[in-house]
């Protein structure tokens, strides 16, 4: 983030919850509420709306991001995701995403970090029972 808006473009870090009790869809609608009112403080502190946003995101951070950007995207996953987007769909130009997990049907549950691999999934929709499919 330093290193690009050192060459102009105006960055904002978006933190999410986490941590015990805090369940999926929590940080995606959280951080698809954030997105769409970007404060400048050279503008008083009054709120923009951006012509274009970038998502991008690391990790959970890459996951949630897609998440937003297919909510802005695409009306019917929106709708069955119980939400509706607070970007425009044009505000949206790209996404710069870092390893994220974005199919979760293609994890592993055998090995050495099965245990792992299960807890994370755990915690994070708060119900042991994995969705498949």
């Amino acid at each position: 983030m330093k290193v690009l808006a050192g060459h102009g473009y105006t960055m904002v870090a978006v933190e999410y919850p986490r941590g015990y009790g805090t369940t999926y869809p929590k940080p995606v609608e959280q951080v698809n509420v954030r997105r769409s009112r970007v404060s400048h403080s050279q503008r008083g502190g009054s709120q923009s709306s951006p012509a274009t946003i970038i998502l991008a995101g690391d990790s959970a951070g890459a996951h949630i991001a897609s998440q937003v950007a297919l909510i802005t995207a695409d009306p019917a996953y929106a709708s069955a995701a119980g939400t509706s987007p607070q970007l425009k769909a044009k505000q949206l130009s790209a996404m710069f995403l870092v390893s994220g997990a974005y199919d979760p049907s293609s994890v592993s549950f055998e090995g050495n970090d099965g245990g792992f691999s299960k807890r994370c999934p755990w915690a994070y929709l708060g119900d042991e029972k994995l969705p498949r499919g």
